[in-house]
């Protein structure tokens, strides 16, 4: 488990990594284990680049996948809509923000 990741989520603070090549900037919203037994991060993108578009907005990220994992300054005041602490998609939650 990934404490960075928990710490960011338990306070609220955007990411910022690499993945898949593309520079990505995220909320984190939920982060634990998926059904396929690998860790996962359920975040919101609000900047970065991606394979498909649109660019913003809800996506599942393998975290042996993120590359140049940074905690920023910036933080965030609370969920984004449609989010559910949860998720079907994970078998087991590490951390997770509280619906607000």
């Amino acid at each position: 488990m990934d404490t960075q990741i928990c710490s960011a989520i338990e306070n609220r603070q955007v990411l910022a990594f690499n993945y898949d090549g593309y520079p990505r900037v995220v909320e984190p919203h939920a982060y634990g284990l998926s059904k396929t037994g690998k860790d996962m991060l359920r975040a919101y993108q609000v900047a970065g680049e991606s394979k498909s578009d649109p660019t913003l907005g809800w996506r599942p990220f393998l975290v042996k996948k993120i590359k140049n994992l940074t905690i920023l300054d910036q933080t965030f005041t609370g969920t984004r809509p449609l989010y559910n602490p949860e998720d079907k998609s994970m078998v087991r939650v590490y951390c997770c923000l509280p619906l607000n």
